[in-house]
């Protein structure tokens, strides 16, 4: 019998670490609405002899969407980050910035 599915934390924990981002980015992401819905559906079907194919769509377009979320964020940072440099500022994750000021 398969393992179950254990839910998207382990998912989250490794794509974090994948992208060398430190354990809190995992967090952040499982706040993410779109998230919880792809590990929502996938816990329904991961066991299904037969996966409608209209649930693929919906994960399809869920992670494609993800993607293009994902890729926004780092163009609109980046920009952020460009326009910073000429003042000498950076950009730092939010769990950075908090801790800089005394806060956890």
């Amino acid at each position: 019998m398969p393992e179950p599915f254990p839910g998207h934390p382990p998912f989250l924990a490794a794509a974090a670490e994948a992208l060398g981002l430190p354990p809190g980015a995992a967090d952040d992401a499982r706040r993410q609405p779109a998230v919880a819905q792809v590990a929502g559906l996938v816990a329904q079907v991961v066991d299904a002899k037969d996966v409608h194919p209209d649930t693929l769509q919906k994960l399809g377009e869920l992670r494609d969407g993800l993607k293009v979320a994902a890729r926004a964020a780092e163009m609109m940072v980046d920009l952020v980050a460009r326009r910073g440099a000429e003042a000498g500022a950076t950009a730092r994750p939010a769990k950075a910035r908090k801790a800089a000021k005394g806060v956890v």
